[in-house]
């Protein structure tokens, strides 16, 4: 992947994350949206998920790819896509098994992180597993001001990809 399309990716990710957040701070209905409001956070949600995957292809740019970062990156992927087709399952269709869906997918991206974290931890530069941790944390308090902290982890990421792999 071309260095600037990975910092481009790295950018819209944490992007996409605190317009989720920022969208949570106003108590949208996403359960049942009726407004714009509520239309655009059902919507950012499933988009930011998906947004995930682009951005392991990203990270890749700087990990060095064992099998362990491979299997770990690519489990945040595909759980990143089911999470965001559950939700609009969920909320936005109103499907009878789109919250399973979305909870699977969900929990495929918690469990892909904490094994990213892992998979970082044998590499070098061992800063990189910082990038997991904080995600985790910014999505799972994304509706009071979380995105903030996966934008500013993100844009950190989108620095070093820019200054390119350390020797």
């Amino acid at each position: 992947m071309p260095r600037r399309t990975a910092v481009g990716i790295c950018v819209a990710v944490g992007l996409l994350w605190t317009l989720r957040s920022g969208l949570a701070l106003g108590g949208p209905d996403d359960r049942d949206p009726e407004t714009a409001h509520d239309w655009a956070a059902v919507l950012s949600l499933s988009v930011a998920f998906a947004s995930l995957a682009a951005g392991m292809l990203a990270l890749g740019t700087l990990a060095e790819p064992t099998t362990w970062f491979r299997t770990a990156a690519g489990g945040i992927a595909v759980g990143g896509l089911v999470a965001a087709v559950g939700n609009i399952l969920d909320n936005a269709v109103q499907a009878r098994g789109g919250a399973l869906i979305w909870a699977l997918g969900a929990a495929a991206v918690f469990a892909a992180l904490v094994a990213l974290v892992f998979a970082l931890l044998a590499e070098r530069p061992r800063a990189l597993a910082f990038v997991p941790v904080l995600t985790a944390i910014g999505i799972v308090t994304v509706a009071v001001g979380g995105g903030l902290l996966v934008l500013a982890t993100w844009a950190w990421l989108a620095q070093r990809v820019a200054a390119g792999p350390e020797p």
